[in-house]
């Protein structure tokens, strides 16, 4: 049902739905899923916000892959529970991208400074969260859930700042993935 309504979804969208890049690129397309990872790797002004990003997502990657296996060990928590605490991960991105981001974060800080305040909460929210202590635990999930939120946000917009108007959408497609 799911990929069913997803597919009417595309459809729609195609038929229904204006270009908003207008400086797109027009040349022959020639599919190469390697050649846009060179590309990446050759753009040298991109290369550091390109492996920022990496170092972050697998940061990531690893705590949800080993979430469910500490919670039940450290707190004896079962998949109900752990499923609890990703939901309320998920609340906190929630919050923070549509209520604390537009309204407090992006009028008071820049870029680079909410960069280094949300590594700074990362890194807070994952060495309390590794103290296997309950109530650390419970207190890191907010700096994690924001920061994950918010350096998304910033890295993305760095992302689209620095890229070649025709290359957008290239880029953001290395981030995305």
């Amino acid at each position: 049902f799911a990929g069913g309504m997803a597919m009417v979804n595309g459809i729609s969208a195609f038929f229904f739905l204006e270009e908003s890049n207008h400086n797109r690129n027009t040349d022959i397309f020639k599919y190469n899923p390697v050649r846009p990872l060179i590309r990446a790797y050759n753009t040298v002004p991109m290369r550091s916000l390109y492996l920022k990003w990496f170092l972050f997502c697998m940061a990531f990657v690893v705590v949800q892959t080993i979430f469910a296996l500490f919670a039940q060990k450290a707190f004896g928590y079962d998949s109900f529970q752990t499923g609890i605490l990703f939901t309320i991960i998920g609340v906190v991105i929630a919050i923070n991208q549509t209520l604390l981001l537009n309204k407090f974060c992006v009028k008071r800080f820049t870029n680079h400074q909410l960069e280094l305040v949300m590594l700074g909460l990362v890194i807070i929210g994952l060495l309390l969260s590794a103290s296997q202590n309950l109530i650390a635990f419970f207190v890191s999930l907010p700096f994690i859930g924001t920061s994950q939120a918010v350096y998304r946000v910033v890295v993305a917009n760095d992302a689209i700042q620095k890229a070649d108007p025709k290359m957008k959408g290239e880029v953001m497609g290395i981030i995305a993935s």
